[in-house]
């Protein structure tokens, strides 16, 4: 039920409380004072948010870095996905070695372009060097004079490389993925 009894102004809603942010965690002594609060019957005007001096933000940085707490963590997607690539490498199982490439993709811990580069070009490019150097010893053989067996096409010979070229590949982008997560960022600014 609503009570309409009441003439009058409705009360003023209670201030807002600021969200938190990382900055509580510095020490006291590093902090900035705040600044003055403005009147609570002043309307239209919006508070300044303090920002921190860069002075501030270098130490901050600083401890953040030196601190355990501050290490970077690798993405649990990632790191999934690199064992999936790695243990697909040892066992040949290719279905393990999709599930990597395809969480790895998955990943929003790359740019776009590193992760297509990561994901889809290294495997191509080791596809593609593998399938050159077979059809370089197909034409020395030939040049030699065995020739290029009727029985065993450059087709096929490639396709029975097939397994041990992905072993590779998976493994080269697990090596790869894995530079990638325990990387350093620079710290941030602003």
């Amino acid at each position: 039920m609503f009570d309409f009894s009441e003439d009058g102004a409705p009360p003023r809603p209670g201030p807002i409380p600021e969200q938190r942010t990382g900055e509580e965690e510095q020490p006291a002594a590093a902090a900035p004072p705040a600044p003055p609060q403005a009147p609570p019957g002043r309307k239209g005007r919006r508070e300044k948010k303090a920002r921190p001096t860069p002075a501030a933000r270098k130490a901050a940085a600083k401890a953040a870095s030196a601190s355990p707490k501050g290490a970077r963590k690798p993405s649990p997607l990632l790191l999934l996905s690199i064992g999936l690539l790695t243990g697909g490498a040892v066992t040949g199982f290719f279905p393990a070695m999709l599930a990597g490439w395809g969480l790895g993709y998955l990943s929003r811990q790359m740019s776009d372009l590193m992760r297509k580069f990561v994901i889809l070009g290294i495997p191509m490019v080791t596809m593609t060097v593998t399938t050159l150097l077979a059809m370089q010893r197909a034409k020395h053989a030939a040049a030699a004079g065995a020739g290029v067996q009727t029985s065993a096409p450059l087709g096929q010979f490639s396709w029975s490389m097939a397994p041990g070229v992905l072993r590779t590949a998976a493994a080269v982008t697990a090596a790869v993925l894995l530079l990638v997560a325990f990387r350093r960022r620079p710290p941030q600014q602003g």
